[in-house]
């Protein structure tokens, strides 16, 4: 019987037996391999709700991102609240992915800043060649608890704006 995308997928019945009864009369075992996790990084997006406040105010005012800093000649301090992923085990690395258009004053998890960033730089559009996008990756996998607060610093006419912030699962194994 030459193998045909019906009897590959859900079999043949077999006319004898019961007709909840199947039979896979062929495969092809290439088709039927599927990892049992996938070795490329899963990223979820923390898109809102964010929260910005000027530094050292108490008044917090909701958010989405890209946010741009409404007085650049102030300095803020945005928010986001998120739990744990689910799925992280001992092989799996979590990252905090961060894109903002110049340099960031402060980043705390947990209200304990965060440090050793790996950062590249980009330019937002060919025709914006005058802003820079920074791309910043903090590792917080031993810095996470069930329920997290990240909270970003931005200095007077440093960063302007908050284009992007996700986290990065990496499996390891």
């Amino acid at each position: 019987m030459a193998a045909t995308p019906s009897n590959l997928l859900i079999g043949n019945m077999v006319p004898h037996e019961r007709p909840y009864s199947v039979a896979i009369r062929s495969f092809t075992p290439s088709l039927f391999l599927i990892p049992e996790r996938s070795l490329l990084p899963h990223d979820i997006r923390l898109a809102g709700p964010w929260e910005f406040s000027e530094a050292n105010s108490t008044d917090w005012n909701r958010c989405q991102l890209p946010w741009t800093a409404p007085d650049a000649s102030n300095s803020y301090v945005i928010r986001r609240k998120f739990h744990r992923p689910t799925g992280l085990d001992n092989t799996s690395t979590l990252s905090l992915l961060i894109e903002a258009s110049g340099s960031l004053t402060q980043i705390a998890l947990n209200s304990e800043p965060i440090s050793r960033a790996k950062t590249s730089v980009s330019l937002a559009s060919p025709e914006q060649a005058t802003i820079a996008l920074v791309q910043y990756e903090f590792e917080v996998t031993t810095r996470v608890s069930e329920f997290n607060t990240v909270e970003i610093q931005l200095g007077r006419d440093t960063a302007t704006s908050l284009n992007l912030a996700k986290l990065r699962i990496n499996d390891n194994a």
